[in-house]
């Protein structure tokens, strides 16, 4: 059986549409803020190796994925904004300049680290005009969502300069269906 280690309706969505097959759904219980990393740029694998490794340790004969997302500009991680003054912070920051969003993810099996990567997709969003981000809060997304926004979202408009689309929302599928492929799930 896959366990996928997320409590993301995103992460779920983008797995069905690659993966055929039942699947139990098993959010980590960690403190993401714990996690330490070297770099900015591995700061979403480390976080998804957490969490397949704590959710492994639970359930050893199971498979599981985990991921975790980004996003970086400047040298600055932009998580999830806690509040409306944050989520305006990190819109009017990431508008009209080019940023990266970071997904690492990780396969576990008994405890074991079977293969993890990272992916890099390079944008940039446009029209985030102060009252296109005051409608925008209002509709609440910003809230569960790493750098305050979804590329899926109508009012976000972007151009993706290199890199998968679906990687910004948190999974980049074709890679992960051809992972997969290779662990034989």
């Amino acid at each position: 059986m896959l366990i996928l280690a997320s409590g993301s309706p995103r992460r779920k969505e983008l797995l069905k549409t690659i993966y055929d097959k039942e699947f139990k759904i098993i959010p980590a219980d960690i403190d993401e803020h714990a996690v330490k990393s070297d770099s900015v740029l591995t700061l979403a694998e480390n976080i998804s190796n957490a969490k397949a490794a704590a959710v492994s340790k639970l359930y050893p004969k199971d498979f599981v994925l985990a991921a975790d997302t980004v996003v970086i500009y400047k040298e600055e991680v932009f998580g999830k904004p806690a509040n409306v003054e944050e989520a305006r912070k990190m819109l009017k920051a990431l508008n009209e300049r080019e940023h990266k969003v970071i997904t690492g993810y990780h396969f576990y099996k008994n405890g074991v680290d079977l293969l993890s990567n990272s992916v890099s997709t390079t944008l940039v969003l446009h029209d985030l005009t102060d009252e296109n981000i005051t409608k925008y809060i209002l509709t609440g997304s910003p809230f569960d969502k790493a750098g305050g926004y979804g590329v899926q979202d109508a009012e976000i408009k972007y151009t993706i300069k290199s890199g998968p689309y679906d990687n910004v929302m948190g999974f980049p599928t074709e890679i992960i269906k051809s992972n997969l492929k290779q662990l034989g799930i």
